[in-house]
């Protein structure tokens, strides 16, 4: 499989994106809802320095969750393996890694509005020495495929939270040619 990065602006129909955006918030203002965990239980090789990145699986059976997968899939042509929110803490980040034993992974944008100098960039290299960046810009989606590195820069400390939906791929769709 080659090595590609894919970038869409509005991604999600409005009406989703406000939806997924109102869990997100919903989930980490309420001390009720409960955190699934963090980064600390990643390879040690991913976590090095990073402070805590907080990870909420959203439940295969809620109803954003259905939402979010028919949506994903039909205008990615992957299919869903998980979908979760993950939010960003100040001095977060992501050493370049290329996740193995992945196919493709996604990362969808959930904060309302992102300064370029708070960090949290997506950072890739499709090609030796040279890096691309993309500043985590509202309802924008990245899929990178074939094992592509990246990372995440370190989220500054006069930043916000850094939310963001990420979703992880296994196999492309296949569609029934009737």
């Amino acid at each position: 499989m080659n090595k590609t990065v894919k970038i869409f602006e509005n991604f999600l129909t409005n009406s989703l994106f406000v939806k997924t955006q109102n869990k997100a918030n919903e989930i980490i203002k309420n001390p009720y809802v409960g955190l699934s965990r963090t980064n600390f239980a990643w390879p040690t090789s991913i976590i090095k320095a990073s402070t805590p990145v907080i990870v909420k699986d959203i439940d295969k059976t809620d109803e954003l969750y259905k939402e979010l997968k028919q949506e994903i899939e039909e205008k990615t042509g992957w299919e869903v393996l998980n979908i979760m929110i993950y939010y960003w803490t100040k001095l977060s980040y992501i050493p370049w890694h290329e996740d193995p034993g992945l196919n493709a992974g996604f990362s969808l944008y959930l904060n309302e509005t992102w300064d370029k100098d708070w960090g949290g960039y997506f950072m890739y290299e499709l090609e030796e020495g040279q890096i691309k960046a993309l500043i985590p810009t509202r309802n924008t989606a990245v899929i990178q495929e074939g094992n592509v590195p990246h990372s995440v820069s370190t989220i500054n400390m006069d930043s916000e939270i850094r939310i963001s939906l990420q979703v992880f791929f296994d196999n492309k769709i296949k569609y029934d040619n009737k």
